[in-house]
């Protein structure tokens, strides 16, 4: 069974909140935004990436990544920073923000979304931008944000391609200020539904010469092959077997993979797998501590930490690694057991630590 193997890797990305800003500035203004490890905590606690973008809904501003060149925004379009690398937007390139001065996220009100952020002075309004963070989990192995570039920039100010975009702000800014209940979950989804289309347009803009997995997917056999992978990934698929249901040669196939994707197909079904498994466990951990939780409630009373030994010595990494899996999610200390460990680590109701 062929799978749409972006749609596949696009749902374990998991996009797991917003935060919203809504942003008039007036010339001359300048604002940074640190590296997303270094403000992750303040915006989205728990969270382990953070993706930048921003709007620009009206004026035109500057936007690059500290050190390197400006890129111009002209109202319709939008700049995404996917790795988290501290940046700059600015009325005039070469300014820098004041490093004493608040972060607007450390100065918003933690219970209002979006939260109205204004830069500059007195000076006339020179843009006007719709600004957010979207944050996601770290993955083992995910091949759309391991090939993103540091920066795209999407939109087109004066053509018709550009309307997804201003219907898109349209929507964000009437969601903001109308302040409907639900509005924080709106926002969410209308961030997540623009990353992903500025990730459709990234791969379609893609030169014919480029290598890599987006490129990979609009060849004709290495698209067929990963399309197969992510539609059987428990096959046991070999090379011989791709090569034939592709319409190639194992060598031809093999080659032009590697060439484009960066590994062997072999090595990349093989990661893929591994990023299923860890995904399905995360999911199992997830649910043991929502039963826990449910119990603590229903009992009334908190759980201790302990572990319980069953008169064996239980390896010390295992256990602190299963702890900090529950602390993770929200859940008292697991109850490992040495059972359990001989096992596989598996707990109670199927969950594996």
């Amino acid at each position: 069974m062929a799978a749409d193997a972006l749609s596949d890797v696009l749902r374990t990305v998991r996009l797991t909140g917003a935060t919203f800003f809504d942003v008039v500035a007036r010339s001359p203004w300048v604002a940074e935004s640190p590296s997303g490890a270094t403000i992750l905590k303040r915006i989205l606690p728990g969270a382990d990436r953070l993706i930048a973008y921003h709007a620009v809904t009206e004026g035109r501003c500057f936007a690059y990544i500290i050190g390197q060149e400006p890129i111009t925004l002209e109202a319709g379009e939008v700049i995404v920073f996917p790795k988290g690398d501290a940046h700059i937007l600015t009325s005039h390139p070469g300014m820098r923000a004041d490093p004493s001065a608040p972060a607007p996220f450390d100065a918003s009100s933690p219970n209002r979304l979006p939260f109205a952020i204004a830069h500059g002075q007195n000076g006339p309004v020179s843009a006007k931008l719709v600004c957010g963070y979207l944050a996601c989990d770290a993955q083992l192995f995910n091949p759309v944000l391991d090939n993103l570039p540091p920066v795209i920039k999407s939109g087109d100010p004066k053509g018709a391609n550009s309307r997804w975009l201003s219907d898109f702000i349209r929507l964000a800014v009437s969601e903001s200020a109308d302040k409907r209940a639900g509005g924080e979950s709106v926002l969410a989804k209308l961030s997540e539904l623009m990353f992903i289309e500025v990730v459709r347009r990234h791969l379609e803009t893609l030169p014919p010469e480029h290598a890599g997995w987006f490129s990979g997917l609009r060849d004709p056999l290495v698209g067929k092959t990963l399309s197969l992978m992510h539609g059987e990934p428990a096959r046991d698929w070999t090379i011989e077997e791709l090569a034939k249901a592709a319409g190639a040669s194992r060598s031809v196939l093999a080659e032009r993979f590697a060439h484009l994707v960066g590994m062997p197909p072999m090595l990349y079904l093989a990661k893929w797998r591994m990023q299923i498994a860890s995904r399905a466990s995360e999911q199992q951990q997830r649910q043991y501590c929502d039963r826990r939780r449910r119990d603590r409630l229903r009992i009334g009373s908190r759980f201790q930490p302990r572990v319980q030994e069953d008169g064996r010595r239980i390896p010390l990494g295992l256990a602190a690694r299963g702890q900090r899996q529950a602390r993770r999610h929200g859940c008292g200390p697991l109850v490992l057991s040495a059972k359990s460990i001989a096992a596989g680590g598996r707990q109670p109701g199927g969950m594996v630590s």
